[in-house]
């Protein structure tokens, strides 16, 4: 049992050289109207995250969700709405 507590301790402490992670940008994206359907019995706000210089952008990142929004009306889930965070991170952080 001590050496979970140490674990959980070891977690939550910052690593010495920490780089720091943050938003840089917020955007509400446009959701379609038909995407918030009366028959939807599931409604869903997404909170999307982008890194700063990655393969994806800003514009295929909302072209995505706009996509996604008719295949999640098949299934009875209305896209209520969408937010997009730009972060500015370490390089490291990039695939």
């Amino acid at each position: 049992m001590g050496w979970l507590l140490a674990m959980v301790l070891a977690a939550g402490t910052p690593a010495f050289g920490y780089e720091e992670v943050r938003v840089v940008e917020t955007h509400e994206l446009p959701v379609p109207r038909e995407g918030a359907g009366p028959g939807a019995s599931h409604r869903l706000r997404l909170s999307l995250h982008v890194f700063r210089g990655a393969r994806w952008s800003q514009e295929e990142v909302a072209a995505a969700v706009l996509e996604s929004a008719g295949l999640l009306r098949q299934c009875g889930v209305a896209l209520s709405g969408a937010e997009l965070r730009v972060e500015q991170e370490p390089r490291r952080f990039h695939v």
